[in-house]
C-alpha cells in the first residue's frame, strides 16, 4: 500500500475518520474523495442532476444535497488509522 492510497486524489490530504477529510465513496464509479472535495464538486455542479469525478469524465455521479450524504469509505478510514499508528 502506498501513501497515495490514503490521500485524496484532488487535495492530497490524508484521509481521517472525522471532519472534512472523511473519505466519501461515489457509488456510480467506485472512486473516493474527501468530504471537502466532494463538497466542492457539488458546489461546482449546483443546478445539475449529475456531476463528473476528476478521474472519470465518462460516468455521471448522481448529485446529492451534501457531501455527507455519500457513504463513508470505512476500509480507507481503517487503513489510514493503521498507517498513522506506525
Amino acid at each position: 500500500m502506498d501513501l497515495e492510497d490514503l490521500q485524496c486524489a484532488v487535495c492530497h490530504r490524508m484521509y481521517a475518520a472525522a471532519g472534512d477529510q472523511v473519505p466519501r465513496l461515489l457509488p456510480e464509479n467506485g472512486l473516493t474523495y474527501c468530504t471537502g472535495c466532494v463538497a466542492a464538486l457539488l458546489a461546482g455542479s449546483e443546478g445539475q442532476d449529475t456531476f463528473f469525478a476528476p478521474e472519470d469524465d465518462e460516468t455521471p455521479v448522481v448529485r446529492k444535497n451534501a457531501a455527507e450524504e455519500y457513504p463513508k469509505n470505512f476500509t480507507i478510514i481503517k487503513m489510514a488509522a493503521r498507517y498513522k499508528k506506525q
